[in-house]
């Protein structure tokens, strides 16, 4: 009850200042409804690279964050986006500063500085745990950079949006390395091509996680893994296999 009657009362204040038309903007949104990110998922880990989805153009309007955010398609729209970090569980021995970025930006057709968006983040059980709710562009949260695995999901309100089309974009920033610390160390045992060749970590000896550490280095060139060893490593093991007892 008290949430209508907020809204209606936002909608009369909007209609005598003569911002909006309510019959054109129930028009609009009837007939386009809110957009889902695309992707609508994705997953970030130390080799994923930044994780990005839009959406666009959009046209609604939510007001609700000022009491509590809520999102109804069609009369109350947002998009949603579901994020996985996955990351070593050691990240912070190496990098205790390490910080997921998260920025929010969108275009501006008209020309009016009018659209804004508001961003909300969940953690797997539906609790809040960031928001950037502002009039900024872009919008940005960041937070702590955990070792593990851990479910997100956005809610991205339309707070005022009038044709726009915005853009997310969300980074592993490692930050400086802890002193004294051996980061080739840490990049050589949670590489994609470390994790092949030892696919269970932590269950073998300390002499054997050496040995293995040894043949990565030696097959990636003194520790430079890139796109084109790997590819040269793979076609070297379907070689082996193709070849007669």
């Amino acid at each position: 009850m008290f949430l209508n009657n907020y809204l209606e009362k936002w909608m009369t204040i909007s209609l005598g200042r003569g911002r909006l038309a309510a019959a054109g903007l129930c028009a609009l949104m009837a007939s386009q409804g809110a957009l889902a990110a695309d992707p609508s998922e994705g997953t970030l880990t130390l080799e994923s690279g930044p994780i990005e989805f839009s959406s666009g153009p959009n046209v609604g309007v939510n007001v609700t964050p000022q009491v509590e955010a809520t999102c109804m398609d069609v009369l109350l729209p947002c998009d949603h986006f579901d994020l996985t970090i996955d990351l070593p569980e050691d990240i912070g021995d190496y990098f205790p500063s390490a910080l997921i970025r998260m920025v929010f930006s969108w275009d501006d057709p008209a020309g009016a500085g009018a659209e804004d968006y508001d961003i909300y983040m969940y953690d797997a059980a539906g609790n809040e745990v960031n928001s950037a709710a502002s009039a900024n562009n872009p919008e940005v949260m960041t937070q702590l950079a955990l070792g593990g695995v851990f479910e997100y999901s956005f809610d991205i309100v339309y707070f005022s949006v009038l044709g726009s089309t915005y853009t997310g974009k969300i980074t592993l920033d490692l930050g400086e390395p802890a002193e004294g610390v051996d980061t080739e160390e840490f990049f050589m045992q949670n590489s994609l091509l470390a994790r092949a060749w030892s696919p269970v970590a932590g269950d073998s000896s300390e002499s054997e996680q050496e040995s293995r550490s040894a043949s990565v280095d030696r097959r990636s060139a003194g520790g430079a893994l890139g796109g084109g060893l790997l590819v040269v490593a793979l076609a070297g093991l379907l070689g082996r296999r193709r070849r007669p007892a």
